[in-house]
């Protein structure tokens, strides 16, 4: 089987080089405990194909052209990932035609070489309609990653062995599958509800596989153990969690509480190891 990437800490809903320079602190960390970090910018059809602010803001959602100076950088060890939710019921709506492609080469103009990687996020990949897109996606650029959201809905329809199945459809073009039942709801995670996913995953995939959910350093702390004991080379994102800004109103970054989480991250990634 086809060695696994390698596995990543994620923060979604980057939105300023400020910020990248201090969480890239803790890379160093990262990378003695066998991860990468990966910086999460959104991109979706409100804010990148309509070029029009949605309701969370630009401190959370840059729009147009802004996602160009949003993520910076060019090293090969992270992931800078632009997370990608394509509204087609709208783009047929408005009479569009080759409305995925065009969305990613539009998001490729404007980001250039900056981004290495792209998340799907509520794609319904499960119906086996976006082969082309990802052989699209991997012609024109062969080093960038492509990540799978696998959704709440996508797990509760399918179970375990169906969905993993049908993820094999994508077999050396999807690079990871993230089982997220939140989706930056800040929904807590469920152990026991992704477990079986993530087992099947492991058995019969050879891409990388994380999780997400509501996480925070102490969900983090609390609930990550158990999965990092039996899949060390788990991966795994936060993003709801993070942009809880109490005091201000502001959607930005949580830059304490992100570094809380990255801190109980890496503590938690090197315990698992030593057992």
């Amino acid at each position: 089987m086809t060695e696994r990437p390698k596995p990543y800490v994620g923060i979604s809903g980057v939105v300023n080089p400020v910020q990248q320079i201090e969480l890239r602190g803790f890379a160093g960390d990262l990378q003695r405990s066998g991860r990468q970090l990966a910086l999460g910018v959104k991109a979706v059809h409100k804010t990148q194909w309509l070029d029009i602010e949605n309701k969370y803001g630009r401190d959370w959602y840059p729009v147009g052209d802004e996602i160009g100076v949003t993520v910076t950088g060019d090293s090969d060890d992270e992931l800078r990932v632009a997370q990608i939710f394509l509204d087609r019921i709208d783009a047929i709506n408005r009479g569009e035609k080759e409305y995925e492609r065009r969305f990613v080469d539009k998001l490729l103009g404007r980001a250039g070489h900056t981004l290495n990687a792209f998340q799907f996020d509520l794609l319904p990949w499960d119906s086996r309609a976006y082969t082309n897109l990802f052989l699209h996606i991997k012609q024109a650029r062969p080093d960038i990653k492509i990540l799978l959201q696998a959704h709440k809905q996508q797990m509760a329809q399918h179970g375990p062995y169906e969905l993993v199945r049908r993820l094999n459809w994508y077999d050396g073009l999807v690079d990871y599958v993230l089982f997220d039942a939140s989706h930056g709801t800040g929904a807590r995670l469920d152990v026991e509800a992704l477990t079986p996913f993530v087992e099947t995953a492991y058995r019969q995939t050879s891409v990388g596989i994380g999780v997400a959910g509501g996480l925070n350093a102490t969900i983090v702390e609390q609930d990550l153990p158990q999965l990092l004991r039996s899949y060390p080379t788990l991966s795994f994102d936060a993003e709801g969690q993070l942009h809880r800004n109490d005091d201000s109103g502001s959607n930005t970054l949580n830059m304490a509480a992100t570094k809380d989480y990255l801190a109980a991250a890496i503590t938690a990634i090197n315990a698992a190891h030593q057992r």
